[in-house]
């Protein structure tokens, strides 16, 4: 996040890739939930109630997420959160970071030319 922040992308967009980040897997596992639950009251009917049933499961879903999100940003707030990204050591680009960098560009290349000259 630090090196998006210093290619100049807004602090918005940084701020919600790293949520996004942090709590796709916490959003994820109250899907897992959900659906377990679900499951275990055995989840048949008509194709209606089926439809009703997962829309309550969406909308349960999105309150829950604001209300954690809500809860989060305050703790945040409170422990001194102001929109930057904090890191003990200043970041640099050097001989290794450009050396991956080309390595991973090379094959990229080889493959767009190769695409081009098949087709």
């Amino acid at each position: 996040m630090k090196g998006l922040e210093q290619l100049r992308v807004p602090l918005v967009l940084i701020m919600i890739l790293s949520f996004m980040y942090r709590y796709i897997f916490v959003l994820t596992d109250d899907i897992m939930r959900m659906k377990q639950a679900r499951d275990s009251r055995n989840f048949g009917g008509s194709r209606m109630w089926q439809l009703k049933t997962l829309g309550n499961m969406i909308g349960t879903l999105f309150v829950r997420s604001y209300e954690r999100g809500e809860r989060v940003y305050s703790a945040m707030l409170a422990r001194g959160y102001d929109g930057q990204t904090k890191t003990l050591r200043k970041l640099r680009l050097n001989t290794a970071d450009f050396t991956f960098g080309i390595m991973l560009c090379i094959p990229l290349v080889l493959l767009g030319v190769w695409i081009n000259l098949v087709h």
